[in-house]
């Protein structure tokens, strides 16, 4: 016996086009006088008919033992089918009845007739409800098997609603909202080969948080790409709003210049340290920088190191340090803070800071220009690289050797973060590239993302962590960073944190798979995922194949998208990692269809609070 959404499957193939409307009706009723008189009528026949006859006894005995030994239930089962077309279109019905009956025969090999008994009784016993007068031939059984291919196992989605509407593979509509409470936390990971349609269901994904029930405000979402597939929902999204709000919505197209330059070091308004989570994704950079080409990982000495460089650095450079940074007036990029200086009447000196200009903008009420302002007032990566130069590091690792004996670790940390500064010279100045306001960001990296060979890997890495400090910085702030800040600007962050923490939030990474060769991106990624449950941040990868992702990432992964029919290799991978169910590794090897005009399949597995869905999706 076989599933009932096994027919709504062959009843949709069957199709061809042109939509087959069917409706079906099962009538289940005490089947015990009627065994008797079958086995009476093949017993006193026998004799026209021995190999059939025998049959009907053997069948007949079995059930009866069956019935008798295990207490199960005996039935006689009639199901009554009916189709319909236009009433000048006969050719037309007859050829949605031939379908019927092929979908019905192959379900599990019954027999179809055309009409049995009165044809109006036919179609009036087809309704359900509508007559218990079934002109249908009765079939035996035991209950328990029929209840088993009843239309009562259809899968179920776990979200009542959902901003995407996906259909089950027997045509039943299943919902599905991101960044729901249905689940605990959200981690997608989304893997199949090129052209599968993996953009389109990020674009649906990221469509959907926009609509979610409830919010007042765009959601924050980055989307970090190689290549245009986000464009068409930046450009939507755009169209959709009033001309007043369209600077909410950006795609960038990231370059190498000065326009696009990035201080991946820069400081919440007022803090003259990172908080926490930005020194760990600082430090993910710093680390990336110096990773020499076709290495996976830093030399083992540089992550303390590392730390030790940039605390030292940002002491120096707080108003506080022995170097603060001297304020200069007609800086590139610093217009806006010369103008608010004038238009304020500030009084500035040759010993002025930076952060003096900060906190009495801050006073003046010019926010955006004190930001303005610090930008100049904390350090950059080259700073980091002076700042190692300081007695204290020559005395603990003056001698210390890389890991290969080829490098004094010290010489290399400084010489590698050096070139650095040169091979990306958006580094080498303070912050210039801007968001704004905008709230749903796409940077497309396919200028700067590049493969190919070890320094393209670096460079492809370099970009990706960019992106992510420049486009997320905020996602993670929370109430608890509060004590972090000066007391001067807790009243202004505290409004914001607590806007921000309201917010859905979303980080997507495209081709993932690009930043294989860097062990620090990876860790940033993982990072990230790490706090995104208690952060309210939903992070996504979508790759080419499972192996891209890390077995933590897998781990954390609480929605995993398969867009492409797998292999061995990548059957045995997801086996070992989600132990997948019989039915999920059957739909992974045999259901996925390529994207076409009818749509396209995957199968997709979320974990959710109450449970773990597996279901396959069309």
């Amino acid at each position: 016996f076989r599933l009932f959404q096994r027919l709504f499957t062959r009843t949709i193939s069957a199709g061809n086009g042109d939509r087959l409307p069917w409706r079906m009706s099962f009538l289940i009723e005490s089947g015990g006088g009627l065994w008797d008189f079958k086995n009476l009528g093949a017993m006193m026949l026998w004799w026209s008919n021995k190999s059939h006859n025998g049959q009907i006894r053997k069948a007949i005995d079995a059930l009866r033992d069956g019935a008798l030994d295990e207490g199960r239930t005996r039935v006689r089962l009639r199901i009554d089918l009916a189709t319909w077309a236009p009433s000048d279109r006969e050719r037309l019905l007859e050829e949605r009845a031939a379908r019927l009956a092929r979908a019905v025969a192959g379900w599990g090999g019954a027999d179809v007739s055309d009409v049995s008994g009165d044809p109006t009784q036919a179609l009036i016993s087809g309704g359900v409800g509508a007559s218990l007068n079934s002109v249908a031939t009765p079939a035996l059984a035991y209950l328990d098997d029929v209840t088993h291919f009843l239309p009562l196992y259809r899968p179920a989605s776990p979200w009542a609603t959902g901003g995407v509407l996906f259909r089950t593979a027997d045509g039943k509509v299943w919902p599905f909202q991101p960044h729901s409470p249905v689940q605990s936390s959200h981690i997608n990971l989304i893997f199949a080969e090129p052209r599968s349609g993996k953009s389109v269901l990020a674009n649906a994904i990221n469509l959907a948080l926009c609509l979610s029930p409830g919010i007042t405000r765009l959601p924050l979402i980055s989307v970090i790409d190689i290549g245009r597939a986000s464009s068409g929902l930046i450009s939507l999204l755009e169209n959709s709003l009033p001309p007043s709000k369209r600077h909410l919505v950006a795609s960038i197209r990231m370059r190498s210049s000065p326009e696009f330059s990035i201080n991946p070091g820069d400081t919440q308004l007022g803090c003259r340290k990172l908080l926490e989570h930005e020194m760990a994704a600082l430090l993910n950079l710093v680390l990336t920088l110096v990773t020499p080409h076709g290495r996976e990982n830093a030399d083992p000495a540089m992550s303390n190191l590392a730390r030790m460089a940039i605390e030292h650095a940002y002491k120096n450079a707080s108003d506080e340090g022995t170097q603060p940074k001297l304020y200069t007036r007609s800086m590139e990029g610093a217009h806006d803070v010369d103008a608010a200086i004038d238009n304020y009447g500030l009084r500035i000196d040759d010993n002025t800071t930076w952060w003096e200009v900060v906190d009495a903008l801050y006073d003046k009420g010019a926010l955006h220009e004190a930001m303005l302002a610090q930008r100049f007032a904390v350090p950059l990566i080259a700073d980091v690289a002076v700042a190692a130069a300081a007695p204290q590091f020559t005395d603990l690792y003056g001698e210390k050797v890389t890991e290969d004996g080829t490098e004094k670790v010290l010489k290399a940390f400084t010489r590698m973060l050096s070139e650095s500064v040169r091979a990306y010279p958006v580094l080498s100045r303070p912050t210039r590239f801007d968001i704004g306001d905008a709230r749903v960001i796409s940077i497309d990296l396919d200028e700067v993302a590049k493969s190919g060979s070890a320094a393209a890997d670096h460079q492809t890495a370099v970009y990706y962590m960019l992106a992510r400090i420049a486009v997320a910085r905020n996602f993670y702030l929370h109430d608890d960073d509060l004590d972090q800040f000066p007391q001067k600007f807790r009243a202004h962050h505290a409004a914001r944190i607590k806007s921000i923490m309201e917010d859905k939030k979303h980080i997507l990474y495209d081709e993932f798979h690009m930043t294989s060769k860097i062990r620090s991106v990876r860790e940033q990624v993982v990072a990230d995922m790490r706090m995104g449950g208690k952060r309210g941040v939903m992070v996504s990868l979508i790759s080419q194949d499972v192996g891209d992702f890390d077995p933590t990432m897998l781990t954390f992964a609480s929605c995993k998208i398969v867009l492409s029919r797998a292999d061995e290799g990548t059957i045995t991978k997801m086996k070992s990692v989600f132990g997948l169910s019989p039915t999920v590794e059957w739909n992974v090897r045999n259901s996925i269809r390529p994207p076409s005009k009818r749509g396209s399949t995957f199968v997709g597995m979320w974990k959710v609070r109450d449970s773990e869905a597996d279901c396959a999706q069309a």
